[in-house]
């Protein structure tokens, strides 16, 4: 099989490696031969270590681009590249009038929904990094095709990852899930909450890692393009994540948006010892229990992908379902009810986990 990755960045690394391992030729593509050049000597090294498949590259502005892209007889086409729709709309135009409809035509964006990018196009969306986590959410639209709706999935096993189904109302529900607990953390840090100590009680028995570890792990100006994207296609309450939105504005598009860990280096100054009123740490695990059980019901997950989500991309040792039979509702209800009158923020009202406990 032959893939070409669409990309330099972090993600296309890991997924042009990840799918050479699982014996797939990989013709990485930029736009610019500078960038490609660079990303060769940077992966050539680790590509020429696996036996089981070939790395190629191309820049996008030589002349015998199409040719070579054409020889190479690529089986699907996945984009990595950065946020921005117009350079993924572009990038899409050019690759499936070179490959032809028959190539499935793939994008990796966290945030923009494939239709957006080109009517050809299918969400592929991986999660860093690919090795560890085996999950691809694929999107399907509208005009998706048949072969793609069966041929995808089939692929996605094919190379040992686990396909999560969705459509555009459900598109991104894994990302999704813990947009809560984002913005109670800077609801936290703007508090006066220390990072270190909002790191620690936003880990949970369902999720190994606190939230401002998670969100420089993705990187400010990936989330807060995402963040926005969500609130607008999904018509989310802007109030409420509104102090969310405000603080990834304030660090992304900036030096401190892309430097090793913006958050904790922005709000430093916080105290560690800072008191946090009405027992708030109490409420991220309730919060992402009440979310993945508004999920279920929504009908965008099953209790099976909840489970294989909590232990494939958050690490969780228990899986979803055997946490909540074994779980205080009452309690929970209790703290969300509680934090909902106190913030009157609508994440924390609890009717998604007060009726499934009358279940």
């Amino acid at each position: 099989m032959n893939c070409i990755i669409a990309g330099t960045g972090k993600m296309a690394l890991n997924i042009g490696l990840f799918y050479m391992k699982e014996g797939v030729n990989v013709l990485w593509i930029s736009r610019s031969r500078d960038r490609i050049q660079e990303f060769k000597k940077k992966t050539s090294r680790k590509a020429g270590q696996i036996f089981a498949a070939r790395a190629e590259y191309l820049s996008m502005d030589e002349p015998d681009c199409a040719l070579k892209i054409k020889s190479f007889n690529p089986d699907l086409i996945i984009e990595s590249t950065a946020e921005d729709l117009y350079q993924k709309q572009r990038t899409a135009e050019i690759l499936t009038a070179i490959a032809g409809k028959d190539v499935p035509y793939l994008s990796n964006s966290s945030s923009f929904f494939p239709s957006d990018i080109h009517l050809e196009c299918t969400g592929f969306h991986f999660f860093y990094p690919v090795e560890l986590t085996g999950m691809v959410e694929i999107i399907f639209h509208d005009a998706s095709k048949n072969t793609a709706r069966t041929f995808l999935p089939e692929h996605a096993r094919s190379v040992n990852l686990t396909p999560v189904l969705q459509e555009a109302n459900s598109a991104f529900s894994i990302n999704r899930l813990l947009l809560p607990l984002q913005a109670e953390a800077f609801r936290l840090l703007a508090d006066g909450v220390s990072p270190e100590r909002v790191n620690e009680i936003s880990a949970h028995k369902l999720c190994n890692f606190g939230q401002i570890y998670l969100m420089e792990s993705i990187g400010i100006n990936t989330l807060f393009k995402a963040v926005t994207n969500y609130i607008k296609k999904f018509k989310l309450p802007a109030d409420d994540y509104k102090i969310l939105v405000d603080g990834l504005s304030g660090l992304a598009g900036t030096n401190a948006g892309a430097c090793q860990n913006p958050i904790q280096r922005h709000f430093k100054t916080a105290s560690a010892e800072c008191d946090i009123q009405d027992k708030t740490e109490e409420a991220f695990f309730p919060l992402f229990v009440n979310n993945c059980v508004n999920f279920i019901n929504q009908k965008y997950f099953t209790m099976h992908t909840v489970d294989a989500v909590c232990k494939n991309i958050f690490f969780a040792d228990l899986k979803f379902s055997e946490v909540l039979a074994g779980e205080d509702l009452g309690m929970m209800i209790r703290v969300l009810s509680r934090m909902y009158e106190k913030t009157g923020l609508t994440y924390f009202n609890p009717e998604p986990v007060r009726n499934f406990a009358k279940m």
